[in-house]
Protein backbone atom coordinates (compact mmCIF):
# COMPACT_ATOMS: atom_id res chain seq x y z
CA UNK A 1 0.00 0.00 0.00
CA UNK A 2 1.17 2.89 -1.12
CA UNK A 3 2.13 5.41 2.04
CA UNK A 4 1.16 8.92 0.21
CA UNK A 5 -2.49 7.53 -0.47
CA UNK A 6 -5.49 8.79 2.58
CA UNK A 7 -8.85 7.41 2.34
CA UNK A 8 -10.62 10.36 4.93
CA UNK A 9 -12.21 11.64 2.43
CA UNK A 10 -14.41 8.11 1.30
CA UNK A 11 -15.88 9.15 5.26
CA UNK A 12 -17.77 12.41 3.50
CA UNK A 13 -18.86 10.47 -0.27
CA UNK A 14 -22.70 9.73 1.21
CA UNK A 15 -22.86 13.23 2.88
CA UNK A 16 -21.39 15.15 -0.52
CA UNK A 17 -23.74 12.56 -3.04
CA UNK A 18 -27.15 13.21 -0.73
CA UNK A 19 -26.43 16.68 -1.06
CA UNK A 20 -26.01 16.43 -4.49
CA UNK A 21 -29.07 14.29 -5.29
CA UNK A 22 -31.29 16.13 -3.08
CA UNK A 23 -30.10 19.84 -3.05
CA UNK A 24 -29.65 20.02 0.86
CA UNK A 25 -27.01 19.37 2.64
CA UNK A 26 -27.23 16.08 5.36
CA UNK A 27 -26.64 16.59 8.69
CA UNK A 28 -26.31 13.79 11.04
CA UNK A 29 -24.56 13.12 13.86
CA UNK A 30 -24.18 9.48 14.78
CA UNK A 31 -24.79 8.57 18.47
CA UNK A 32 -21.03 6.98 18.83
CA UNK A 33 -18.14 8.73 17.14
CA UNK A 34 -15.90 6.74 15.55
CA UNK A 35 -13.07 8.76 16.89
CA UNK A 36 -13.44 8.40 20.63
CA UNK A 37 -14.10 5.30 21.23
CA UNK A 38 -17.58 6.28 23.28
CA UNK A 39 -19.02 2.90 22.24
CA UNK A 40 -16.45 0.91 24.86
CA UNK A 41 -19.77 -2.29 24.66
CA UNK A 42 -19.28 -2.41 21.02
CA UNK A 43 -15.58 -2.54 21.30
CA UNK A 44 -15.10 -5.57 23.93
CA UNK A 45 -13.40 -8.29 23.43
CA UNK A 46 -14.88 -11.67 23.94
Amino acid sequence: MPDDVVFEPLLYLADDAFELKMGIPFNYTPTHNYETQSNKAGWQLD
